[in-house]
């Protein structure tokens, strides 16, 4: 089975800000020392070194960071 994290509303040092980012990072941690390795990350690109870092083994999908995008509402 594959799974696909989107982490595209994480921003860099949102790290520990709510339960919902601290639970998908406690995931993605766990999932790389048990060793899976069907698993692809979609984050910004401001977070990108930070996943890098973290889940060396993931595949990243990395997005444009949203500050140089229209804002949802136009």
């Amino acid at each position: 089975m594959k799974l696909l994290f989107d982490m595209s509303d994480i921003h860099a040092g949102d790290r520990f800000n709510t339960g919902l980012v601290y639970y998908a990072y406690r995931s993605l941690s766990g999932f790389n020392v048990l060793g899976f390795e069907d698993i692809s990350i979609i984050c910004l690109e401001e977070l990108e070194s930070e996943m890098r870092e973290l889940f060396p083994r993931f595949p990243l999908i990395v997005m444009p960071s949203r500050r140089r995008w229209l804002p949802k509402s136009l």
